[in-house]
């Protein structure tokens, strides 16, 4: 398929090997930016993408009796908060 120059397409077009499912960060140093800042930038990016999340979550197997009872457990934790959040903006 023919993109024309400077049309709008997206960020992992760009770079053909990069699948949008499969999240990679990429972080380019900007000028006098310290290494430091740069790693910072690095690691809240991983943050945002879920990377550590699926790690941490396919880190070892999980049976998937376990895998539905905590999302499960985690379903309600959220209702509650909902609730929680709903009955403290009415009053």
């Amino acid at each position: 398929m023919f993109d024309p120059v400077g049309a709008a397409r997206p960020f992992w077009r760009a770079y053909p090997d990069l699948d949008p499912l499969n999240p990679v960060v990429i972080v380019q140093i900007r000028p006098n930016e310290s290494l430091e800042a740069a790693i910072r930038r690095f690691k809240r990016q991983c943050n945002y993408s879920g990377i550590f999340k699926s790690l941490k979550a396919n880190s070892f197997f999980e049976k998937p009796k376990v895998t539905r009872r905590l999302a499960k457990i985690e379903r309600a934790r959220t209702i509650k908060r909902a609730e929680r959040m709903r009955r403290r903006a009415r009053f």
